[in-house]
């Protein structure tokens, strides 16, 4: 009895299971009294005593962050300041896991605040009001910026931070690869320092007019090198539409030799906002630069295996075989002749090739 009257008077301090209480309010503060077992297995000593100065500099420091009144009583104290910390512990988690998920520089302060919370909710009664007493206003501090950060994390800034990151780690490095660093500017730099920077919240507007001017860079580029390739192909299927071997095809041959050129002749263009890609096509920029180099060969041979259809059509015994005239071309080059002889010597063996394939009654394409 007297020592159950001493701890509800915060005269000493009870350890039970290695878990010291400091105050009879903490929830399982009472187990080492419920029982004979459990009260000879828990320890008892003074507990030392708050004064009057501390206690009034802790209440002080709780009402500047409430804003109402409370005890000067340290029971009062603690049991307003967890009450706070546990409504703080419930916004500032989904504020944490928003700003670690959007790599956010503020996520650090979030979890610092995070972590002084768990300080408060797991201290006794004294650590709280000591941890007010002495720390009150960097705890009124941080909860301050804690609060302006959870207030910044709206869906419009989150939006504007996520299209910042696609154009500074899609964007800007594709535009760079096409060789536009110029139109790009210092952009991408400036930036990637924001969105590094504690002061993103301050420089959101910022952020977001480098963002949309990196955007409008990349859709420019991107619809001019679609609309080039859609020219390119376009001309190429008219080109070989209009040859008179095309129109001795029937309709299926001509699909199979025009489908690899029509499926980069695509007109429309839906580019979306920040996006990397044309939704309809799925092209990135470097695909359709290959493609835009490419054409010249894919017309070519498309040519080709139009004429080897109508060979192949024409006699189906005769055998076909393509000749690349390049192929005679190339090579080491002998030191020790001159250029004409060289060529003299491409053209013969150029003429032995053609002559022997003509004897054997193979049908010869041109490449």
């Amino acid at each position: 009895m007297v020592l159950a009257v001493l701890f509800r008077a915060g005269g000493i301090v009870v350890t039970h299971q290695g878990r010291p209480y400091r105050s009879y309010q903490e929830p399982s503060a009472r187990q080492p009294f419920a029982t004979t077992t459990a009260f000879r297995a828990a320890s008892f000593a003074p507990r030392e005593s708050i004064d009057l100065k501390t206690l009034t500099t802790a209440v002080k420091a709780l009402e500047d962050m409430i804003g109402q009144e409370v005890d000067v009583e340290e029971s009062a104290i603690a049991e307003a300041f967890k009450k706070l910390a546990r409504t703080e512990k419930d916004a500032v988690l989904p504020a944490l896991a928003t700003a670690q998920a959007n790599r956010l520089p503020a996520a650090q302060t979030l979890h610092e605040w995070s972590e002084q919370l768990d300080a408060v909710l797991a201290g006794g009664s004294d650590d709280c009001v000591r941890m007010l007493a002495g720390e009150g206003k960097t705890i009124r501090e941080l909860r301050d910026r804690a609060g302006k950060i959870r207030s910044f994390l709206t869906d419009g800034n989150l939006e504007t931070i996520r299209n910042a990151r696609t154009a500074v780690e899609q964007l800007a490095p594709a535009l760079c690869s096409a060789g536009q660093e110029e139109k790009l500017g210092a952009a991408p730099a400036e930036l990637r320092e924001i969105l590094g920077s504690a002061e993103l919240p301050e420089r959101i507007n910022e952020a977001k007019r480098l963002a949309e001017a990196t955007n409008a860079c990349y859709q420019d580029f991107y619809r001019s090198q679609h609309r080039q390739r859609f020219d390119l192909y376009s001309t190429a299927i008219d080109d070989i539409k209009g040859k008179v071997e095309f129109l001795q095809l029937d309709q299926a041959a001509q699909e199979t030799i025009l489908q690899p050129l029509q499926r980069r002749a695509v007109q429309e263009c839906d580019l979306p906002p920040f996006g990397l890609t044309a939704r309809n096509t799925r092209a990135t920029l470097g695909e359709i630069r290959a493609d835009i180099e490419a054409q010249p060969g894919l017309q070519s041979a498309a040519i080709a295996r139009m004429q080897e259809i109508l060979a192949k059509a024409s006699d189906e015994k005769t055998r076909v075989e393509r000749v690349r005239l390049s192929s005679f071309f190339t090579g080491p080059k002998d030191p020790t002749k001159t250029e004409k002889e060289q060529i003299d010597e491409a053209l013969d063996r150029l003429r032995e090739r053609l002559h022997s394939l003509l004897d054997e009654g193979v049908k010869i394409l041109w490449e």
